[in-house]
């Protein structure tokens, strides 16, 4: 019996480690994938703003820009144009 507690309690710090590591692990994952979003999301918003100014200043016409904006919406996989 005394011999089975301390495998016993080695096999569960070894799962409580498993289990530390995967989450620090997934953690970290999820921090890159926020700071990638975040970086996606700001790039769309400036190619969007980018083709607004065109439009503003009668470079492209409202259907060069709704094509343009429907493409970089593709492209980054916006799904809901809110602001329209």
């Amino acid at each position: 019996m005394e011999e089975k507690q301390p495998k016993q309690r080695r096999k569960q710090r070894c799962a409580q480690a498993v289990m530390f590591v995967a989450h620090l692990c997934f953690s970290a994952l999820l921090d890159y994938w926020e700071v990638f979003m975040n970086h996606k999301l700001i790039r769309y918003s400036m190619q969007i703003a980018m083709i607004k100014q065109l439009l503003a200043l009668s470079l492209i016409t409202e259907n060069e820009f709704h094509l343009i904006k429907n493409k970089t919406m593709r492209d980054y996989g916006i799904i809901s144009d809110l602001t329209s």
